[in-house]
C-alpha cells in the first residue's frame, strides 16, 4: 500500500514539475490560475506519512532531501514562534511553553517508587534529539482544473513524527511513534 501511495505521489509531483517547465511559467505563477483552482478543490485534506530514513519505505524521489537540515529549519521556525503549531488530535494551537516542553531539554520532578515500593520525588531528565524525528506527516489540499488540465497541491501542514523504542505490557521492545505537533501553513505566519 505504501508503495502505491509513493508511486501516486511521484506521479503527481512529476506532472506538476513538467507543467512548470513551459516557457512562460503561467501555469505555475499566474494568480488567476491559482484563483480558478481554488474553486476546484478535489480533496480538502490528503495526508500521508513520509519516512526520512533511508530504507525501503522511503520513496526514491526523496533521496536528495537533506532531511536533517529540513527538520532543523522547521524546528528553528517553530521554536522561534514564526510558525503556528497545533495538536493533531485536539486541533488546539500550542502555546510557546507547550512547544518548548516538547522540543527542548528539561528536568521534571515526579513521583517514582524506590526499591521498597514507596513513592518518592525524583528528578527526571527529558532530552529532545531532533534526529528522533524519523518521518513527516504531510497534510495537503488538492486542486484540479479540468478545462486547463492543471492540478496543484498545497501543503497546509507538516507533522513531525518522533520514533522511539518502548516496551508495553511486558512485550518485547518495539518502535513507537509520537506525532509531536502539526505546523500550520494555512494560517499566516508571524513576521
Amino acid at each position: 500500500m505504501k508503495n502505491l501511495i509513493s508511486i501516486f505521489c511521484f506521479l503527481i509531483v512529476t506532472v506538476l514539475f513538467f507543467a512548470c517547465k513551459n516557457n512562460d511559467h503561467s501555469a505555475c505563477t499566474s494568480n488567476s490560475d491559482s484563483l480558478s483552482l481554488a474553486k476546484n478543490i478535489v480533496a480538502e485534506k490528503i495526508q500521508y506519512e513520509i519516512s526520512l530514513e533511508k530504507n525501503e519505505d522511503r520513496p526514491t524521489w526523496l533521496e536528495k532531501l537533506d532531511s536533517k537540515k529540513f527538520v532543523g529549519q522547521l524546528l528553528d521556525n517553530v521554536i522561534s514562534g514564526k510558525f503556528k503549531v497545533y495538536d493533531y488530535f485536539t486541533k488546539a494551537y500550542l502555546t510557546q511553553k507547550e512547544i518548548d516542553n516538547l522540543v527542548q531539554n528539561r528536568v521534571d520532578t515526579t513521583l517514582l517508587p524506590n526499591s521498597e515500593g514507596v513513592n518518592e520525588q525524583r528528578l527526571v531528565k527529558h532530552e529532545f534529539d531532533p534526529s528522533d524525528i524519523k518521518s513527516l506527516l504531510f497534510i495537503e489540499k488538492w486542486y484540479f482544473d479540468a478545462e486547463k488540465g492543471m492540478m496543484q497541491k498545497k501543503v497546509v501542514g507538516i507533522g513531525l513524527v518522533k520514533h522511539y523504542m518502548a516496551k508495553k505490557d511486558g512485550e518485547t521492545e518495539k518502535i513507537c511513534k509520537d506525532l509531536l505537533f502539526v505546523i500550520d501553513f494555512d494560517t499566516p505566519a508571524k513576521k
